[in-house]
């Protein structure tokens, strides 16, 4: 039976009833699996992950390198392909600093298909983000309380699933 499903409420206080009978206290986690979410989460409400990943770049010199082709370097993070991957953030700075330097903001770029560095002369690295949402699923959730996890760090989100908990 689908979780939370009216079927599902009344095999629940069958528990709950067996347990009083027995002195036993009945504990329930408010999911189905853990950690918990539910095929009803929006892309906002769903757990995201920021993922580092660098390249080396020599200068003087102009790179190209494509959007896709960073992003996709963090595929081997989402749980079966499931959830969406942005480049979130940019940044060009020196392989070797002996005071720190912010480096070259290059966030500018992030929409686009191409990014161009302009690397100058000597070793840089080039920084980037990439946010992961909805990477991984919950673990052996019921029918209807499987999919995505919640972002527990979003107070909209963790409401809205409480609430859907609580408002049968």
């Amino acid at each position: 039976c689908d979780w939370l499903s009216d079927e599902w409420m009344k095999m629940l206080q069958v528990t709950v009833d067996g347990a009083k009978k027995r002195g036993l206290t009945c504990d329930i986690i408010m999911g189905s699996g853990w950690p918990f979410g539910g095929e009803f989460l929006g892309k906002d409400e769903q757990i995201q992950l920021m993922a580092l990943g660098t390249r080396n770049l020599t200068g003087p010199g102009q790179v190209k390198i494509s959007r896709s082709e960073l992003v996709d370097e963090m595929k081997d993070l989402t749980l079966a392909g499931k959830g969406y991957l942005e480049l979130s953030h940019l940044r060009l700075a020196p392989a070797k600093m002996d005071a720190f330097t912010p480096g070259v903001d290059l966030d500018g770029q992030l929409q686009q298909d191409e990014i161009s560095v302009d690397v100058p002369a000597g070793n840089h690295v080039l920084y980037y983000l990439v946010r992961l949402t909805g990477f991984t699923v919950v673990t052996l959730g019921s029918p209807g309380a499987s999919g995505p996890v919640l972002n527990h760090y979003n107070k909209k989100a963790v409401m809205k699933y409480l609430d859907r908990m609580s408002d049968d």
